[in-house]
């Protein structure tokens, strides 16, 4: 079953009275959770997570930036569940670099229904896809594709599925 995660101005629109600047200000002084998954370089963070900010730290959040401006980050009394590991999933690029395919082969192949159903989706309307490295590899096995994460130029995340 595919999670579906907010991207960063999907997270801005989800969150009452927040713009993207703002969202964008607060990720950058450390004054919001790490994101749940990340695609490439896209971040997500699920419904359960944004609504846990919402109840417990974003009036706080909000607040103490104000007080203490942009410019100063955030050095004590981050929530330990903000500090959860961001789960890296592989896009359609990384699977294509690591079987060495093309990438509008498998953007093609994957419109026409012929990947399987991807374990993340990112975004709103242009939701960007991600599979877990592990059914990415069973994915490429499937298809008869020689599938080697090594050839990927970022393998940051992926630990012991090299």
């Amino acid at each position: 079953m595919t999670s579906h995660l907010y991207s960063p101005r999907a997270v801005a629109a989800y969150l009452p009275g927040v713009e993207p600047a703002e969202l964008r200000a607060w990720r950058k002084h450390g004054w919001f959770p790490n994101a749940d998954a990340r695609v490439g370089v896209y971040p997500g963070w699920s419904t359960p997570r944004l609504d846990r900010f919402v109840e417990e730290s974003m009036a706080a959040a909000r607040r103490c930036f104000a007080e203490r401006g942009a410019r100063l980050q955030k050095t004590s009394g981050t929530p330990e569940w903000w500090l959860a590991d961001t789960v890296r999933y592989l896009g359609l690029a990384d699977i294509a670099a690591a079987a060495g395919l093309t990438g509008p082969a498998l953007w093609s192949h994957y419109y026409k229904g012929g990947l399987s159903d991807p374990d993340v989706t990112i975004g709103h309307a242009n939701r960007v896809a991600g599979w877990s490295p592990e059914r990415a590899r069973a994915l490429a096995d499937a298809q008869g594709w020689h599938f080697n994460l090594a050839r990927l130029e970022d393998t940051s995340g992926l630990g012991g599925a090299l």
